[in-house]
């Protein structure tokens, strides 16, 4: 992570970024100071990284938020934020219906951030855990509002992330730094989800 940040802070100062370069020099420094018992918690680490990643995912740079999206998705999957979060969870269907409620509203909120739901797989498992709660029988319609909500804003957040980098890969081009990719790269991501959904639908309609 320190040299993703350092490499953050270099090439947000050769785009004029000096709010982004100042975020990822003091993470940086800030990810380099923990030694020993000198530590800082946990929360306040990821605090300082996210800070600098989200900046840089929304920057409108395609190079900055390429970085981004590198220091969001580490090769380790099992150790991204949401997916420890996503572990955490007890089996919703033995919760009273007020506790299910709860964490939908806990996932809502994680999900307005786009870095929590950077990946098809993390958005295939939210949106199982959902259906999973929407499926009960009968399902009380406040645990199928939360439920529909978490779902939805999972979606419009993951997309989120594509039309960011589409936006920025029209706007760069070839010549600006951008890779030459065509609406179709920039948007494969979507096609697993698309296709969780689409298997979920016609799943109900068997039913009926």
């Amino acid at each position: 992570m320190e040299e993703l940040l350092a490499q953050l802070a270099r090439d947000a100062g050769a785009e004029r970024r000096a709010d982004i370069r100042l975020l990822a020099d003091q993470a940086r420094n800030f990810t380099e100071s923990q030694h020993g018992l000198l530590r800082d918690p946990p929360w306040e680490l990821r605090s300082k990284c996210l800070e600098a990643l989200g900046s840089a995912l929304h920057s409108g740079s395609g190079k900055l938020g390429t970085l981004a999206i590198q220091g969001l998705q580490s090769d380790d999957e099992s150790r991204w934020l949401t997916t420890q979060l996503l572990d955490a969870l007890p089996s919703l269907a033995t919760l009273d219906d007020n506790a299910q409620v709860e964490i939908m509203r806990v996932l809502l909120s994680a999900a307005c951030q786009s870095w929590w739901v950077a990946s098809s797989a993390l958005v295939v498992r939210l949106l199982t855990l959902c259906f999973q709660l929407c499926s009960r029988t009968p399902c009380p319609p406040t645990v199928a509002t939360a439920a529909q909500a978490a779902a939805c804003q999972a979606v419009r957040g993951f997309v989120a992330i594509l039309d960011e980098g589409y936006e920025s890969e029209m706007a760069e081009g070839p010549a600006g730094g951008g890779d030459g990719l065509s609406p179709a790269d920039v948007y494969q991501d979507i096609v697993p989800v698309c296709g969780y959904l689409c298997s979920q639908l016609q799943a109900f309609a068997d039913k009926r």
